[in-house]
């Protein structure tokens, strides 16, 4: 009886029934179309060889990131901290030009 199991009748009916390999055969196929099915979901590229450097580059690329976006923000600051000194500067010509002309009106009416 090789290639097939014995498997018992109901009760009330004769002897063993004899059949093939059937139920195994088709959880089998079942297990293999999931394991295919599962494969062919996976990144061709994850190989265990291959996952240690691509977390390794997907760190550094947010190392990278982070990076660049402290730099934006201090960028961001610094431009912020000239346009405040310009507009100090600004403030500071314009009261240097009201002291020159008190100066100039001071000395006119010295002159007279």
């Amino acid at each position: 009886m090789s290639g097939q199991i014995v498997s018992y009748r109901d009760a009330g009916t004769k002897g063993p029934k004899v059949g093939l390999f059937r139920r195994d055969r088709d959880v089998w196929h079942c297990g293999n179309r999931i394991l295919k099915a599962f494969a062919n979901c996976l990144d061709p590229d994850e190989t265990p060889q291959n996952v240690a450097s691509h977390q390794d580059q997907n760190y550094e690329l947010l190392q990278s990131v982070q990076a660049n976006q402290q730099s934006a923000q201090a960028n961001q600051e610094s431009a912020q901290a000239n346009q405040e000194s310009a507009q100090a500067n600004q403030e500071s010509a314009q009261a240097n030009q009201e002291s020159a002309q008190a100066n100039q009106e001071s000395a006119q009416a010295n002159q007279e």
